[in-house]
């Protein structure tokens, strides 16, 4: 399922980049698994897509707000020179709550586009249930 959502993302910048003439830009992310429990890890994945028409050099900072109240981080950074950049990085969510995660560029040495952004929703852990003892000889 992850492939599927991944692959979707890619062929969107391709369509971004041929049909739209938009030369660069965050096109989305991906959040796995799309819900999560209390202090678990998601998996967050921020594609670019970069045209064939970019500097040689081009370099940006990916910045992104995981909507918990913290401010803007730097998630990494994107050099290619053409195709699609991804940035993968991980948050873990203190309480339960609809989250909107949002991605920008910063210090680009080449325009890229708005900011994109996706949701993620974090429910209560559930509660270990303990296995019962099995006794000896059954």
């Amino acid at each position: 399922m992850r492939r599927k959502h991944l692959l979707t993302i890619i062929t969107m910048a391709a369509f971004i980049i041929f049909f739209v003439n938009l030369s660069h830009a965050l096109v989305g992310i991906e959040v796995d698994p799309p819900s999560q429990s209390v202090n678990s890890p998601v998996n967050i994945t921020i594609v670019v897509a970069v045209g064939d028409d970019a500097p040689s050099a081009m370099k940006c900072n990916v910045l992104v707000r995981f909507g918990d109240g913290r401010s803007w981080i730097n998630s990494g950074k994107c050099e290619v020179s053409s195709g699609a950049c991804m940035i993968r990085t991980t948050h873990t969510y203190g309480s339960t709550g609809k989250y909107k995660i949002e991605a920008r560029s910063d210090r680009c040495s080449y325009k890229i586009g708005p900011a994109v952004s996706t949701n993620v929703s974090i429910f209560p852990a559930r509660p270990i249930q303990p296995q019962p003892r099995k006794r000896p000889g059954y």
